[in-house]
Parts: C-alpha cells; sequence; structure tokens
C-alpha cells in the first residue's frame, strides 16, 4: 500500500515536471527572452529571495557596509597601523591595516544589522521586515545589473561580444541602458558642477 502510494506520487511528480517544463520552454520560446533576459531575471529574483529571507535591516546594512567600510578605513587605518605598528614593523603595514580596519567596520555594521532584524522581531515587524527587504534586495540588484549592462555596453562598443540582436530583442537590455545612461549623466553633472 505504501509502496504503491509512493510510486503513484512519484508518477505525479515526473508528470508535473515534464508539464511545467514543457510550458515554461514554451513561454520562453513565445516570449524570445534571451539569455540577457533570464540572468537579469535570475539576478533579480535572487535579490528579492535573499531580502525576504534577510529582512530590510540586514539587507540595508550590508550594502551599506561596503561604503561605511571604505570611509572607515581611510580615515582610522592610520591609528590602527600605530597600533600594530608597536608590534610589528612590516612593509605593507599601512595596507594591512586598512584591509583589517575595513573587514572589522564591515562585520561591526552587518552584526547591527542582525540586532535589529531581532528586535523588529520582538516588536511584532518581522513580516514588515522581510517584505521590505524582498522590495530593497529587488531594487538593489537592479541598481546591480543597470551598472553592469552599462558597463557592458561601454566595453561592447570596443570588443563585441554583446552581438547587436542579442541587445535589441532583449527585454531588460535597452531599459536598464537607458537607466543607467540617465544615473552616470547626474553622476557626471554633480561632479562638473563640484
Amino acid at each position: 500500500m505504501v509502496f504503491y502510494f509512493i510510486n503513484h506520487l512519484t508518477k505525479i511528480h515526473n508528470t508535473c515536471k515534464v508539464y511545467l517544463t514543457n510550458k515554461i520552454y514554451a513561454y520562453i520560446c513565445f516570449m524570445s527572452v534571451n539569455y540577457v533576459d533570464i540572468l537579469i531575471t535570475c539576478f533579480l529574483f535572487y535579490g528579492f529571495i535573499r531580502g525576504l529571507f534577510s529582512g530590510f535591516f540586514v539587507e540595508l546594512t550590508s550594502s551599506v557596509a561596503i561604503f561605511i567600510g571604505a570611509l572607515g578605513s581611510f580615515y582610522f587605518s592610520p591609528l590602527v597601523t600605530d597600533v600594530i605598528e608597536i608590534f610589528f614593523n612590516w612593509k605593507y603595514l599601512k595596507i594591512v591595516s586598512f584591509i583589517l580596519t575595513f573587514i572589522a567596520i564591515i562585520i561591526l555594521v552587518i552584526w547591527a544589522g542582525k540586532i535589529l532584524t531581532k528586535l523588529a522581531k520582538i516588536i511584532l515587524l518581522g513580516w514588515i521586515n522581510r517584505i521590505l527587504g524582498g522590495l530593497f534586495g529587488f531594487f538593489k540588484w537592479l541598481i546591480i545589473c543597470t551598472i553592469i549592462i552599462w558597463v557592458s555596453a561601454q566595453i561592447n562598443s570596443f570588443i563585441n561580444f554583446i552581438p547587436q540582436d542579442t541587445a535589441e530583442n532583449s527585454i531588460f537590455f535597452n531599459p536598464l541602458l537607458d537607466l543607467g545612461n540617465s544615473i552616470f549623466e547626474i553622476i557626471n553633472d554633480k561632479r562638473l558642477k563640484n
């Protein structure tokens, strides 16, 4: 009886798997989605799911941690160098102190995000934290994909590694390229004004 049930479930599972695989394949063929669109969709889906599981505070602090780590390393690595110099006299002491400071600041910022996530769970805001984390993760990876597409388009003007028809037929390539152009125009305008 148990073996019959397991065998029946296996047949249902295999039938559903084949049906879904064929439906997904037919949908992809119908939409004429190319590999660029599939990669971008995978990155966006990954960002959403990762943000959903980790929460808003962890996603925010992990994004901000690199920026704060870089700034903090510039300011605090001379102090770390002075402390380490008491014990060691290395040739690459400044580089080591910069890296140690960078890693320490990133760990502290991410740790603070995890504490905020636990506080959000305590005051029963866990589901809001997760939804906002999913949205933040999605938009973070949207910006990352935009930068990758923009850089790829700049490189593609010198070395043709993305075929022209692939870029033209892509659903996401041109909108993300336009978004990247807008972002970098704003950055250049602000840099020229300063």
